[in-house]
Parts: C-alpha cells; structure tokens; sequence
C-alpha cells in the first residue's frame, strides 16, 4: 500500500471515530454510562472475533503469553477513553472531545518521542514541539469555550466544562501509548488478534466495574435502544485496527496527523448539524480559529 492511500485510510478512520462518543451517549441516555461502555466493547470484541477467525488471526492468540505485560494494557487505556469520552460529551460536544483528545494525544506523543518509550525512537523537544504544545491548548479553548445554552446545561451539566476538559486531554494522553503499544503486540499476534486482544481486555475490566457498582441491571435495557447506537464499537475497533495496521507504512506521525484531521473535520460537522442527538453548536469565529490552531500545531509536530 502506498503512504498516500494509507494516509487517507487513516483520515476516514479518524473521521469515523469521531462518530463514537455521541453514538455511545446516545446509548448511555438508556442503558447508563458504564453499562453503555461495556455494550460497546462488547459489540466491538465481536466484530473483531468474527474477522480474527475469518482470516486465520485467531490462532495469533497462542502467543499473547510470550508478550511483555506492558503489551497487554492497550485494553485498560481503550476501556478509560470510552468511558471518559461518553461522560464528556454531553458538556463539551463532539468537537470538544475531539479537541481535547488531540491536544493529550501530541502533548504526549512529544514526551514518548523524547524519552524514546515503547521502542520508538528518541526524538529531541525543540522550541518548535515546545510552541506546537502552546498552540494546541490555544485551540482546545477557543473550540470548547462557549458558554453551552439553557438546553445543553439542563442536559448534561454532570461534569462542569473544565472537569470534562482536564479528563479528556488527560485520556487522550494515554491514547498515544496505544498505538506503539498494539504494534508491538501485533508483532506477535497479528494485526487482529492484537487488536481482539486490547478489546478483550477492556471487556473484562469493564465487566468488572459494571458487577461492583450495580449498573449490569442496566444492560437488560439495551433491547430499547435504536440499532445505530449499537454501533460505537465497531468505529472504535475499525479505529484501532487501521491504526496498527498503517503505522508501519506512515509513520507514528503520519497516524496522529491523519487521525486528527479526520476527527477535527468529522465532529465540528456533527456538533453544526446536531447529528445523533448532539446539540448544534454553529461553526462560528472562535471554533474556525481553534480548528486553524490545532491543525498548526499539529503539523509543527509532525512535520
């Protein structure tokens, strides 16, 4: 495959992604939020499973027990981003998210470059990194800083704008030890039975947290829930899978670039038309500038 095919494969699996978080809050709106995370891995693990055994991958799993441990946290960092991801965008809408995400997601891909972690190779932060990071907080204010309307604070107010902010950068932040994480264990594996593996694992911690705080009563509802919220794990899974898949012909940075700009561009049109229950929120001066901001800064990083 060539780079430029398998950068646009990238950008359409970021724009797909970014369908995600308001698929699964619309999902939670029935089932409640960590009942809905678990459906979603759920249906992810599924998808996955089918493909695994359909290609053969299945067998890959014989050697997960060779994998360094570490391989096998790409499931508990998943698990963490759809459930923080569900809770926030209620607060900061789709483009918020996805802001905040990326602003984690390159702050600390700059940090794992330097440090040389995960097997990547060690990158020095230069003044240019250092204003790319300035930019991109710049930008994640300017998308997210509009006071929400009476009916997007009656809503959703569950966590105020900067507790959603904070958790979602935070998250996007563990979100970039991810993708070198599946690499790795892909190597092994295989690209789906590593990608079966990280789902597997999200499921079962899932499972957990659902059994201790009583919310596995909520799961019973999921049969009142349209089919199209049902879908929130195949993106993520269709997400995780390119991701591990095309690193290796364009780059870490080719992927953190090409997912952002699918991302960026698919959630300010869902927030502008409301799609999927969101609330509009217009494509005005101050989300055009954090966009411009973002893309900037994105760009000074993996240029």
């Amino acid at each position: 495959m060539t780079a430029e095919a398998a950068t646009l494969l990238m950008v359409a699996s970021g724009a797909q992604l970014a369908l995600q978080a308001p698929v699964n809050a619309g999902l939670a709106r029935v089932t409640g939020g960590l009942a809905a995370a678990l459906v979603s891995f759920g249906v992810g693990t599924l998808v996955i499973a089918v493909a695994a055994l359909a290609t053969g991958e299945l067998d890959g799993l014989a050697a997960v027990d060779e994998v360094p441990l570490h391989d096998l946290f790409g499931g508990a960092i998943g698990a963490t981003y759809v459930v923080v991801t569900l809770f926030a965008v209620p607060t900061i809408g789709a483009g918020g998210v996805a802001a905040g995400i990326i602003t984690g997601q390159l702050a600390a891909s700059v940090a794992l470059d330097a440090s040389g972690a995960l097997g990547l190779e060690a990158e020095p932060v230069t003044a240019m990194r250092v204003l790319a990071a300035v930019l991109l907080a710049l930008g994640t204010y300017a998308i997210v800083s509009r006071r929400p309307s009476g009916l997007e604070a009656a809503a959703a107010p569950r966590w105020g704008p900067g507790p959603a902010i904070f958790a979602v950068v935070l998250v996007g932040g563990l979100t970039a030890a991810q993708a070198p994480i599946n690499a790795d264990l892909a190597e092994r594996a295989g690209d789906l039975g590593a990608t079966l593996v990280n789902f597997l694992g999200g499921v079962v911690i899932l499972a957990t947290i659902v059994g201790a705080t009583g919310s596995a009563a909520r799961l019973a509802a999921v049969r009142r829930v349209p089919s199209r919220y049902l879908s929130g794990g195949i993106f993520g899974a269709l997400n995780i899978l390119a991701g591990t898949a095309l690193v290796r012909t364009i780059g870490a940075g080719g992927v953190t670039a090409a997912l952002i700009t699918g991302q960026l561009l698919a959630s300010v049109l869902l927030d502008r038309f409301g799609a999927l229950g969101l609330d509009r929120r217009a494509i005005d001066g101050a989300r055009i500038a954090g966009m411009a901001l973002l893309g900037l800064g994105t760009y000074l990083i993996v240029a």
